[in-house]
């Protein structure tokens, strides 16, 4: 059987196609790729974030958005939408320059990674894995409770 060769898009195709799209996808490498939905958990932890993020800093000089913003990191050549998942992502993300601080979020326990980027230039990992847990942005004022992060996601 032979497989069907990979067409290869440009970056301006892919964002006239994704602009007209349905459903989101990705670009990688001349390549686009469909993003897959999100689970209830997904959704239940996004709308948590936001909603937190958005009470203590609508006052702030920041803006909130959700995981519907694209993202382009070009050292990757990649054009992706941010989301949860604790993939090759994540060390894509680390390339921006402008990028101080990010956390991953688990779905399927109380965890949160919070990697905060050092005057250095190295990453500093830290877990907090407990319920009664709290994550201080170190680039934004801004504290999740991990309770509030995970409010009314049921992980049995």
């Amino acid at each position: 059987m032979s497989r069907k060769p990979k067409t290869f898009v440009t970056t301006e195709e892919y964002l006239a196609f994704e602009r007209a799209a349905e459903y989101k996808n990705e670009y990688f490498d001349g390549e686009i790729v469909v993003m897959t939905g999100a689970s209830r958990r997904h959704n239940l932890i996004n709308v948590n974030v936001l909603s937190e993020f958005w009470g203590q800093l609508k006052k702030a000089p920041c803006e909130v958005y959700p995981s519907k913003m694209r993202v382009r990191i070009p050292a990757a050549n990649l054009y992706t939408y941010p989301d949860y998942g604790r993939t090759l992502k994540s060390s894509y993300y680390r390339t921006l320059e402008s990028l101080k601080e990010y956390l991953l979020i688990s779905q399927d326990e109380y965890k949160v990674e919070q990697c905060v980027r050092q005057p250095d230039g190295r990453w500093l990992l830290t877990d907090i894995v407990s319920l009664e847990g709290r994550v201080e942005l170190a680039s934004v004022p801004c504290a999740l409770e991990l309770r509030e992060i995970h409010h009314k996601v049921n992980l049995t």
